[in-house]
């Protein structure tokens, strides 16, 4: 019987999502890695920990894909997703047996977990909504005014964005507290 993805533990899902990573670079990217990655993501980024840099700005193969591109060798590319994973296996090896996540075996992710997952991602979404509005302002190609369902939905867009820059700050300023009731500080 094969493990789902929630009773993994963070060491064989960050190496999971390494060899994903790993085949990508090679070259070797398959249509099961492209359903599993995003899946592993999210799992692990859900336990509250801080995954490599490469897991946490890509949240797809494709997005990883296109930044890899820069190094011109197979074995930079390997190379450089192993540097990535190093320093987060060491701080799982150094990490107490006896620190085991819940969300293992009760399969419910912590508010904190949830709120760091939140955290993370709030950045990303005010960067897409910065794009939406960059592209809505751009003149029509006949070079006539914006239409007004334009306007209207730029507007709404910007006030999207000052709700999500809102919500940051409460997260960055621990207004938001976890299951415990104790004060979420993001690290």
């Amino acid at each position: 019987m094969a493990l789902s993805r929630k009773q993994l533990d963070d060491k064989a899902l960050a190496e999971r999502l390494e060899a994903i990573l790993i085949n990508t670079a090679d070259r070797q990217r398959s249509v099961a890695d492209d359903r599993q990655y995003p899946e592993l993501r999210n799992t692990l980024m859900s336990r509250g920990m801080d995954p490599p840099a490469l897991v946490f700005t890509h949240p797809s193969l494709d997005s990883f894909t296109v930044a890899i591109k820069k190094l011109k060798t197979k074995d930079e590319r390997v190379r450089h997703v192993r540097d990535q994973f190093e320093p987060f296996f060491e701080v799982l090896d150094r990490r107490s047996p006896d620190s085991i996540d819940s969300t293992m075996w009760t399969g419910t992710e912590g508010r904190a977990a949830r709120l760091k997952m939140v955290r993370g991602l709030l950045p990303l979404a005010q960067n897409a909504v910065d794009s939406m509005i960059a592209t809505l302002s751009e003149p029509n190609a006949n070079g006539g005014p914006l239409l007004d369902s334009r306007i209207e939905a730029i507007q709404e867009l910007r006030k999207l964005h000052d709700a999500l820059g809102e919500l940051l700050t409460a997260v960055d300023n621990g207004h938001l507290d976890d299951e415990l009731g104790e004060i979420y500080r993001p690290k």
